[in-house]
């Protein structure tokens, strides 16, 4: 059995050393490529009115309302009339007359919001692909058979 893995062995060794064997040599080759970029399209502009903000003002909301004509109030002091400087006494009494109503205007501001628009111009370039054909030298190896 050895004998026969050693023969095997030799065999395989004289096989790989004497047998043809291809000459390889590098030669450039010229190959046609696509080389593409991307470059600027047509611009294109929209023009369009929007709301930019808003601009308040104030204008003047009125009422009438119905008030009490104001009254001198003259406390009564002990038999005395006036705001003297007499002593007071616990009996004091007031005099009051009844309400006299009188119409007032009562005013106020109120806000008012008002929408700003201004001409908005809005625009676009859509990419456009320009591709060209571009000569490249490329290594390629080339093998031929040595016969013996």
């Amino acid at each position: 059995m050895k004998v026969f893995i050693i023969l095997g062995l030799i065999g395989m060794v004289a096989a790989s050393g004497y047998g043809p064997r291809p000459a390889c040599k590098k030669e450039l080759v010229s190959l046609t490529l696509k080389a593409c970029r991307l470059e600027a399209g047509e611009k294109e502009c929209t023009s369009e009115t929007k709301v930019v903000g808003d601009k308040i003002t104030y204008d003047k909301e009125c009422k009438e309302i119905e008030v009490c004509k104001p009254v001198h109030f003259i406390p009564r002091v002990a038999g005395h009339y006036g705001g003297g400087y007499g002593k007071r006494s616990a009996e004091a009494e007031a005099s009051y007359t009844e309400c006299e109503k009188e119409t007032k205007e009562i005013c106020k501001r109120v806000p008012v919001k008002t929408p700003v628009e201004k001409e908005v111009e809005t625009c676009s370039q859509t990419p456009v692909e320009v591709c060209e054909d571009v000569e490249r030298q490329v290594a390629k190896l080339v093998c031929s058979e040595v016969k013996h």
